[in-house]
Order: structure tokens, then sequence, then C-alpha cells
């Protein structure tokens, strides 16, 4: 069997899924829309008829009724009037039935096998009567919690069964099918809000005769919301959640940090010893693994972010984020649609450019794209990490307050006061004369499901490290290559010299010392080192060598690799067991003699990553979501130019 899974947002449908499919899932594109799908299976067995079924499920995008605003929308509508399903599951919130069964209606309109499965049933005190709900839908329907998993057998039974189309409708329209095929936004809101207008009046109806369904959460979730959404405390409130999410990054992420490291290093050690000397030896070691381990070190770290905004999502804070800051982004050109975007890009700019799709204005949607890249987003994480460990004290204020933790949170509002002054200097240039709306679903309070929570980390930590995996090995090998060759009269002339120098060392630290000189300046002399030389003048008024300089070039692949690419050019340049840090943290400005990674040139680095755009994925969406190579080009040399301004400010400031 093939079914569809549909709702409206924040119903509870995306943890559903998760609980049929569990690991045995897939992320798609619809054909021909880079809009993302998600498609599972799970086995049914029914006993009594001796029958073993395999049901294949695709979760599509939440909507909130037939007539579409957005692209997501537009393209969930397309798949249920197109495509072919043996059943279409609608996922009803028991706590907020109206809207739900407005959708569930309009869908048993469309003559399509409808299954109505109420979710949520542990949070109504009285039982719903399935009967008074089953004779006004004359169609199948189910109550289940996904959450507490109440009800699922019945489902999957539910499911299983041969489908049925109802010969019910609910409307008078009698081309109602051709009339949800042929509406555009723009074109046809009269239609819409009299068929919605309608639908509403007659489920209100029904709601007023049914037996009453008390939900102390509902209650629950009113008074959270005084404090939470109150316009004096919500805002301070959510950015004292920010603030204690990386505090906890530099509290609890160096733990299991330092076991990764420990792990490569053994790896490391241990190649060395089994192979024989020569460049596939030197490959492995000094390319691929010290590529790898200085990149993926920092998956906790950004484990435990994608946890923290998972948690946010799975227990209805989120959606309040976007209620809180609406008002606040109105006085910049955008409105509380954008924030989610914004949040996301926490996360990844990539998923959250292609979330933008929800927001329905031209205008503000452009406008979104265009900043959500100054949120500092994971791929930033490592390097962040790395350099505030290098130029900021590990010190502990009032007894409890990370330094370096207020000093990431600092970057990351820095990031979010970009994307707002971005954004309103954008809107006073682009003129739009669309309708503004501003539409959202507050869901209840609930407490996260931790299967469905840890599914969702488990597979975008898969994919941070496949999709990182794959860049920095290329990479390092690329790099590897580069910095182990060069034009071979001067590097002959160094062996020789290094050769004749041996032979004079009077002991084992004057002989450890030479070898250290030797492979930093064959380093300088290979094919890697002349092209880093020959880009050091533009990046010396920051503060920085030829070795940051491939680094920035090479992170433009993927931010996160240029602590890849610090990792190769460190372990190449001396055999010594320092951790990167430590590595980094001896190197010396070639001019000054200093240190080369200090508060000046450390601070003036963060923020250059801060606005910079290095990062071919997003310049890659935005293209495809804009249509347009010129608004891709523009945003990254207006990026460009703010972080390189910012880095000389900082840098000449602070040195």
């Amino acid at each position: 069997m093939n079914i569809a899974l549909i709702g409206n947002a924040n119903t509870g449908k995306s943890t559903l899924f998760n609980l049929l499919t569990g690991l045995q899932q897939k992320t798609g594109n619809f054909a021909g829309v880079t809009v993302e799908k998600y498609t599972g299976t799970f086995s049914y067995s029914n006993i009594r008829l001796k029958q073993q079924a395999t049901i294949t499920i695709t979760d599509l995008p939440g909507i909130s009724s037939l007539y579409y605003n957005t692209l997501d929308e537009k393209v969930s509508i397309k798949s249920l009037l197109q495509d072919s399903y043996d059943k279409i599951v609608v996922v009803v919130d028991a706590t907020q039935m109206k809207q739900g069964l407005v959708l569930a209606t309009q869908l048993i309109d469309l003559q399509l096998p409808v299954l109505v499965v109420i979710n949520r049933i542990d949070l109504i005190e009285n039982k719903i009567d399935t009967g008074y709900w089953g004779q006004l839908l004359q169609t199948s329907l189910v109550l289940i919690s996904a959450k507490q998993k109440i009800g699922i057998s019945e489902l999957k039974t539910a499911i299983a069964e041969p489908s049925l189309i109802s010969s019910h409708r609910f409307t008078t329209d009698e081309n109602y099918r051709n009339t949800i095929q042929e509406y555009v936004p723009q074109n046809a809101s009269t239609t819409r809000s009299k068929d919605v207008g309608n639908r509403y009046e007659f489920v209100q109806e029904w709601l007023l005769k049914a037996p009453k369904m008390n939900a102390s959460s509902i209650i629950t979730t009113a008074k959270i919301d005084k404090v939470i959404t109150n316009k004096y405390t919500g805002i301070a409130i959510f950015l004292l959640l920010l603030f204690t999410i990386f505090q906890l990054v530099f509290y609890i992420a160096p733990i299991f940090m330092d076991y990764i490291e420990s792990a490569f290093a053994y790896l490391a050690e241990y190649l060395s010893s089994i192979l024989p000397d020569g460049l596939l030896k030197d490959l492995l070691v000094d390319g691929v693994i010290a590529g790898l381990s200085g990149t993926l070190v920092f998956i906790p770290q950004i484990a435990l972010l994608f946890l923290c905004i998972a948690l946010m999502e799975d227990s209805g804070y989120m959606a309040r984020v976007s209620f809180i800051l609406d008002k606040l982004m109105r006085k910049f050109g955008l409105n509380g649609k954008s924030v989610i975007p914004l949040m996301s890009g926490v996360a990844c700019a990539v998923p959250a450019i292609i979330a933008t799709r929800t927001i329905a204005n031209y205008k503000e949607r452009l406008i979104t794209i265009l900043v959500v890249p100054f949120m500092s987003c994971s791929a930033r994480l490592p390097v962040y990490t790395i350099l505030i460990a290098l130029v900021i004290p590990n010190t502990i204020i009032g007894g409890f307050i990370q330094l370096q933790g207020v000093v990431l949170f600092g970057l990351y509002m820095i990031g979010f006061l970009a994307a707002l002054i971005g954004a309103w200097v954008l809107s006073t240039i682009v003129k739009n004369t669309e309708k503004n709306v501003f539409f959202l679903h507050l869901p209840i309070y609930q407490i996260p499901n931790w299967k469905s929570i840890g599914i969702a980390v488990w597979n975008k930590i898969k994919l941070f490290s496949w999709e990182v995996g794959k860049v920095v090995v290329s990479l390092t090998i690329l790099l590897w290559a580069l910095a182990s060759f060069g034009p071979s009269s001067s590097r002959e002339t160094l062996t020789a010299d290094y050769e004749k120098t041996k032979l004079t060392c009077k002991d084992s630290a004057a002989l450890a010392e030479a070898q250290v000189q030797y492979q930093s300046t064959m380093l300088e002399k290979s094919y890697l080192g002349i092209a880093g030389k020959a880009i050091e003048p533009v990046i010396l008024p920051l503060g920085y060598d030829w070795k940051i300089g491939i680094g920035l070039i090479t992170s433009f692949a993927a931010r996160e690799v240029f602590v890849g690419t610090m990792s190769v050019l460190y372990r190449l340049e001396g055999e010594d067991t320092d951790k990167l840090a430590q590595k980094m943290a001896k190197d010396k400005n070639p001019i000054t003699g200093e240190p080369l990674f200090n508060l000046a040139s450390g601070i003036s680095l963060l923020l250059f990553y801060t606005f910079a755009l290095q990062c071919m994925s997003t310049l890659g969406v935005v293209v495809q979501e804009l249509k347009s190579w010129k608004m891709a080009i523009f945003q990254f040399i207006i990026m460009g130019v703010m972080a390189y301004m910012s880095a000389w400010l900082a840098y000449n400031g602070l040195k």
C-alpha cells in the first residue's frame, strides 16, 4: 500500500511518521520541485487473515486548507490531487480540532479515501465520542496518542483495511475538484474565503453539540503563555534560553570532544606504526586522518545545538518565538514568519532558505533569503570554538558563567543584529504592494518526544558527517598533494641543507628543532605554500598569514573545512603530538614575531567568519530559490565586504 500523511502544522504528524517508520526513512524531493519530502515503510501483520503487508508512507508538508499560499502547500495539494495514494491519513490535533476538521471535510469532498486520525487524545480528559464524529464525517476515524503510543496498533489495522471513499458531500460545488485545481492565490481569494468560512461555521456547530472535551493542558498552556509570550518577559526569556544553550556548548561538549580527538590520535599512531614509510602513509596520516579529526571532533557541539533546537520545536516553544518576535520583525520589514527560517539558519542556511517557501509575501521572502546567511550556522561552530579557545581565557564569571560561552553567544547575537539591519536596509530598497499576512497556529506545550528527537538529531548528524566527510576527504587529498610537492630545485637544496644540519646536531632536542624548521620551510616552498604566499599581502592587514589564507579559500567549500585545513597544514609542519589548538597557539606572526593567534587576530578572524558568505551550498540554494545569479553574487559581495572591513577594524583597533 502507498499512503499519504497530511495535516495542519504542529499536529504531531512528524512524530507519528517517525513512530510508524522508525529509522526506515529516506529524504528526497518531489519530481521537478526542490520541496523536501520524507518517505518510509512499516510492516503490518494480520494474524487473523494471515496477511503480511509492507506499507509505504509519504509525509507531505503541512497545509492549513486546500487553498495554498506557499510553494510547500501547493506541492502537497498537487500531490494529493495527482499522485496515486491508497489512503489519505489526515492528522487532527485533539486539543484544536476545528481547523483539522475543516481540512478533513475538504479532502472528503475531493472523493479521496480518507482516514481521520485524532492525535493527542492523552491531553483530553473526557473521551472523544468516535460514534458522533464518525457519523458526521462519514469516514473511518481512529483515536491515537503518538507520543504515548496509544492506539497505534488500531491505526495500523485501519490503514491496512480496504480503502473506502465516502459518498457524503459537505459542499454544494459540483465541480469542487476543478475549483481546487484551478485555484490561484491572487485571483481566487473570494472563493477561498467563502468555502473555508462555510466549513468553519458547520464545524463550529459540531463542536458545540459534541460531548465536552476538557483539556487541562490547554489551561496550562494559557497560564504559561502569560509569561512566555508577554511583551516584556518574552524576549528576555528567549535570550536567556539562547545564552544557556551556548554555555552548555562549552560545558558539556568538550567532554566528548576529548574522546573523539584521542580516538583519531590513536588511529593516526596505529597507522603510522603498521604502514611502511611512503606516500600512502603520509596521505592517510597527514592528510585524510588529520583533516577528518580536525572537523569531526566538533560533532558533540553540533549535536548539542541540533538537540536544543529540536527540543524547542517539539515542546511547542519555537512557534512562540515567531509570535514573540513578530512585532520586532515588522520594524525591520519582515514578520513572524521569517523567524523560523532565521532560527533554522542557526543549524544550516540551506534548509533555512528553503523554509522561506512558507512566506507568501515575495518581498519578505526575498529579504529573508538574503539575510539568513548572517545567522551563525553549525558549520561556523567549529571555527568559533577553536578560535575562542585560542584567544579567550577559560574564565568563570560569577562562579558559573563561562566567558568563552559569553563570547560565543555574542557572535550569534552579532549575526542576528546584522540580519535585522540588513533586512531594514533592503526593505527600504525593495518595493512591493502585496498584502502582509501572518497566520500562526500555536500548539499546546508538551513534553518532547525523545525518540522522535533522537531520530531527528541522529539523521542530521549522519548527514553532517557524510556531507562534511566527503568534502574534507576530497580537499585534504588535494591539500596534501599541493603541500607535499613543489618546484624541485628549491626543495632539493633545502633537503641537502637539512641532511648537513642533521650531522651537526649535538642532541635530540636540536635535531627535533631542525626537523620542525625543515618541514615548515618545505611546506612554504610547496605549491600550496607558494599559492598562500601569493595571497598573503591581501590578508596581512587583517593579521593573518598565508596558512590562514589557504584556510579561508578552502572553507568556501564548507566553513568547517577551515579547521580541517589547519589540521593538515600544522600536521605537515611538524610531527609533534600536540593537539591542533596547542600547535596553533605556538605559531608566530612572520612580521611581528608575536603569537599569530592573539586577541586582535582572533577577534578579527571570528568577525570575518561571522559575516562572510563562504559556502557554495548556500549560494547554490539562493540561485535555486530566487532564479537569479545576480542576487547571489550581490549577496556574496556585500557580505564579503562587511567581513573584510569588520575584520580590519577589529585587528587594527585591538592590536
